[in-house]
């Protein structure tokens, strides 16, 4: 996995919380038959949280739940934190948009970031639902998507705040990074980083330095 993407923290906005209401089932029934129905090669097992009271308040990703009515206009997402070192937001074509989009993710923001040391990236950030996660697999396996990485563990705790993991998945030179994060409330709120590298993106290194 991308150790540059992997438990980072960014000074985020502050909004209301999203709370998805589904209704005659449980969240633990709905993920399973979205994992069974779309994300074929995943694992996840659904525990309850009865090892843990109360909410965190705070989440290691350094934000808070951001509602958004979705679909957005992924050509002009506004930044997430420029004194992180982040460039402005591309889209570049070979981003999967559409599968976001058709998980019901809608991001509130998105940087572009060229590292010194490693393959430059585009990313957005989304405040999501547990299943969204597993639901947008399903997307991203049907359109050709591998997973090839995956260690999302959302059992850690309700309303911890913690780091739950992140999911890869490549096709063909392109790799999407799903990396999550307990928003330290309950019910369970996530963060999630949709880092995407592909040969697009690695050109951007070498556009910043002309």
């Amino acid at each position: 996995m991308r150790a540059t993407v992997i438990k980072r923290g960014i000074a985020g906005a502050v909004a209301l919380a999203t709370v998805v209401a589904l209704s005659a089932c449980t969240p633990s029934a709905v993920i399973r038959s979205v994992v069974q129905a779309g994300d074929v090669g995943s694992e996840a097992v659904i525990a309850p949280y009865d090892d843990y009271s109360g909410d965190a308040g705070s989440s290691e990703s350094g934000f808070v739940p951001v509602e958004v009515d979705g679909p957005v206009d992924w050509a002009d997402l506004a930044p997430c934190d420029a004194d992180a070192g982040a460039l402005p937001w591309v889209l570049v074509s070979t981003f999967p948009s559409d599968e976001i989009d058709n998980a019901d993710i809608y991001p509130f923001c998105g940087d572009a970031f060229i590292p010194a040391d490693g393959d430059s990236f585009v990313g957005a950030v989304a405040t999501v639902t547990q299943y969204e996660i597993y639901l947008l697999g399903g997307k991203l396996t049907s359109a050709g998507y591998v997973l090839v990485s995956d260690d999302f563990d959302p059992t850690i705790g309700e309303g911890s705040g913690q780091y739950l993991g992140a999911r890869e998945y490549t096709l063909g030179d392109t790799t999407l990074v799903i990396s999550a994060y307990d928003n330290g409330v309950r019910p369970l709120s996530l963060t999630v980083f949709l880092d995407f590298y592909s040969p697009q993106t690695r050109a951007l290194s070498a556009a910043s330095a002309s």
